[in-house]
């Protein structure tokens, strides 16, 4: 099953900059939840934070101009 989502990765309605954005609302929202819980839980959820940030991160670079 996919969840409609993370689709947006794919979506060619959206900039680079646009899936980088949604990329660290991703994240922001994982952090929200590492707050709310603890242990191996709250471990996960940290990981997926620097996962989304780093995502974000490379569709920005690809984003940009090459020289």
């Amino acid at each position: 099953m996919s969840d409609p989502d993370l689709n947006f990765v794919r979506s060619p309605g959206l900039t680079p900059s646009g899936r980088a954005a949604k990329c660290r609302r991703m994240a922001a929202e994982a952090e929200h939840m590492a707050r709310r819980t603890t242990g191996e839980t709250r471990d996960a959820y940290l990981t997926l934070v620097k996962q989304w940030i780093a995502l974000a991160d490379e569709l920005e670079r690809m984003a940009e101009p090459r020289s």
